[in-house]
């Protein structure tokens, strides 16, 4: 009687593992999550800039009671549609970057943003790609981040020696965000803190955004 019994239920059992498997693979919803993990710095205003979405859609994805409290290490979901660098600028595409690259990219923005915004760190990042791809300098990151003018450097991280200290989470994150195309720079070439140059050149460029103790320019 026990083993008429078990055969069905086998079966069943069976089946039901199949079904489920068929609709996790099928459901549209699993196939296009998207998830993001707050880095520090960042707030969700930032994030849906950067996702091309609204603060009410992400609080309402996620269930947030206040806005204005995330954290670092917060996995967030991203409503669907959205996607991260929906609009990259066309010259960031086909180039490929290796560890190396990426960890002295990282490495510059730690030095140099470090204690900036996170939006700020971005836009430092995305200066060095604008740099890249401009026919006024040169066309690799290590060119840009080690170029030497008048005898000059034009990061002083390199002249004083802190590009050589390993880089943080977030300013690898930054990097990552500026190759996908975010560019809070608004196409900017170079950037300065007024009160740590004296230099007249920066500042008869034109500005294209302040972004904490940065200014933008081009």
């Amino acid at each position: 009687m026990l083993k008429t019994l078990e055969k069905p239920l086998w079966r069943l059992t069976l089946f039901l593992l199949v079904l489920g498997f068929v609709f996790c693979s099928c459901s549209p919803a699993s196939a296009s999550a998207v998830t993001h993990q707050v880095v520090s710095g960042e707030n969700l205003s930032i994030l849906a800039q950067r996702y091309n979405t609204t603060v009410a859609e992400l609080v309402s994805a996620n269930g947030i009671a206040n806005p204005s409290l995330i954290y670092p290490g917060q996995i967030l979901s991203i409503p669907s549609g959205a996607a991260p660098g929906s609009a990259p600028l066309s010259s960031r595409q086909g180039r490929i970057y290796g560890p190396g690259e990426l960890d002295l990219f990282a490495r510059l923005v730690h030095s140099e943003a470090s204690g900036e915004p996170y939006l700020g760190q971005v836009a430092v990042a995305a200066t060095i790609l604008n740099r890249v791809e401009s026919p006024s300098y040169p066309n690799t990151i290590a060119g840009v981040i080690y170029q030497v003018v008048g005898r000059h450097y034009q990061y002083s991280p390199v002249l004083d020696g802190r590009i050589n200290l390993p880089a943080n989470q977030t300013a690898y994150q930054a990097v990552r965000d500026a190759l996908e195309g975010w560019d809070p720079s608004n196409g900017a070439l170079g950037f300065y803190n007024p009160r740590k140059t004296a230099n007249q050149w920066v500042r008869r460029q034109q500005v294209t955004t302040v972004i904490g103790n940065h200014v933008f320019f081009r």
